[in-house]
């Protein structure tokens, strides 16, 4: 840390104090968004799930938005199971927008899956909110 951010006794200044805990909590902040969206998914309840995505949120395949929504819904009402679990997270944040990596783990009535996943998440009306998803490497 250069020397004109340190007082006299080598401690960091209060506004790079007040930096670090202001990141700190924005990735506190983002970690519980993304405990909540996997618990929302497992426990089927699509309109908070799908409440944890941005109104400008880019779906798959370019499909719409509608249509998008509509696919989410008929699996999670079709489904007797799922469970989604994050593991590994690891948060950065550079201004209003976040990216979480994390391994998910993936069980329903049909299918299981372990695989890396990437959100892009960004900061709308005080909320971290899901811009994009990937999965894989």
């Amino acid at each position: 840390m250069p020397n004109d951010l340190r007082s006299d006794s080598g401690k960091p200044r209060a506004p790079v104090q007040a930096a670090e805990a202001t990141l700190i909590n924005a990735e506190k902040q983002v970690l519980d968004v993304l405990h909540a969206w996997a618990a929302a998914w497992s426990a089927l309840d699509a309109q908070t799930y799908l409440g944890f995505y941005g109104k400008d949120f880019k779906t798959p395949q370019g499909q719409s938005r509608r249509a998008w929504e509509a696919q989410r819904k008929r699996i999670l009402s079709g489904s007797q199971r799922i469970t989604v679990k994050i593991d590994q997270p690891a948060v950065t944040i550079t201004g209003d927008t976040a990216t979480a990596r994390f391994r998910q783990i993936y069980s329903s009535d049909s299918h299981n899956e372990t695989s890396d996943k990437t959100l892009l998440l960004k900061k709308q009306d005080g909320k971290w909110r899901i811009i994009e998803e990937h999965s894989g490497g």
